[in-house]
C-alpha cells in the first residue's frame, strides 16, 4: 500500500479519531453492524508512494502529486497507455467536492495538471468514471468557489452572499470559506 507521505502522517495523527467518529456516526444512524466493523478495522500505515514511473510488469503507471487541492497529500495514478487517470478525491462524481481539508484556491491548478495528461477516462474518489469534460466543468465550479473564498476572506462579500453565488449547497460552501489560502512556498 502506497500513499503520499502526508497521508501517512494524517493517518498516524488522526486515524484513530476518524475511526471513532465514523463508528459513532454509523451507530447514531442505527447501522451498528457497520460501526462494529469500523471499530474492528486495523489502521495500517502506507509506505511512501514512488515518484514518477513504475513498471508493473508490462504496464507503466505514473504516480504524481498535482499540488494542494482536496488535501495537501493527494496523489494521482496515470496509466498513459490506457488513457486513464485514477484521480481520487480531486474529482468527485455524484456529489459536490468536500472542502474539509482542501485548498480551494489551489485546487483548479491541480485539476489543470490532471487535464494536461489528456486522459480519456478519469476514475474519481467517489462515483462513476468520468470523461475530461466532466472534470473541466467541475474545475470551473471549484474555481468559482475559490474566487468566492478570496472575496469573502478579503471582506468584499459576506458569507451569505458567497453561499448565494456558489454552485454548491450551503454546507459545502461554508466549509470552503473556512479553509486557508494556499500554503506558503506552494
Amino acid at each position: 500500500m502506497w500513499a503520499h507521505p502526508g497521508c501517512r502522517r494524517e493517518l498516524a495523527e488522526n486515524g484513530e479519531g476518524q475511526r471513532e467518529e465514523w463508528a459513532r456516526r454509523y451507530r447514531d444512524e442505527g447501522k451498528s453492524a457497520i460501526a462494529e466493523e469500523i471499530e474492528r478495522a486495523r489502521i495500517v500505515l502506507p509506505g511512501d508512494a514512488p515518484v514518477g514511473d513504475v513498471d508493473l510488469g508490462g504496464r507503466v503507471v505514473r504516480f504524481m502529486y498535482p499540488g494542494d487541492a482536496h488535501t495537501d497529500h493527494d496523489l494521482i495514478v496515470h496509466v498513459p497507455d490506457a488513457g486513464v487517470v485514477f484521480a481520487g478525491d480531486l474529482v468527485e462524481q455524484g456529489a459536490p467536492p468536500a472542502f474539509g481539508d482542501a485548498y480551494p484556491e489551489a485546487w483548479p491548478g491541480a485539476l489543470d495538471r490532471v487535464l494536461a495528461l489528456e486522459p480519456v477516462t478519469l476514475v474519481p474518489g467517489h462515483g462513476e468514471p468520468v470523461e475530461a469534460g466532466f472534470v473541466r466543468a467541475q474545475r470551473a465550479e471549484i474555481a468559482q468557489v475559490a474566487a468566492l473564498c478570496r472575496a469573502y476572506q478579503d471582506g468584499v462579500i459576506t458569507e451569505e452572499e458567497a453561499v448565494e453565488r456558489s454552485p454548491y449547497p450551503a454546507e459545502f460552501t461554508v466549509e470552503a470559506l473556512s479553509r486557508p489560502r494556499r500554503r506558503a512556498g506552494r
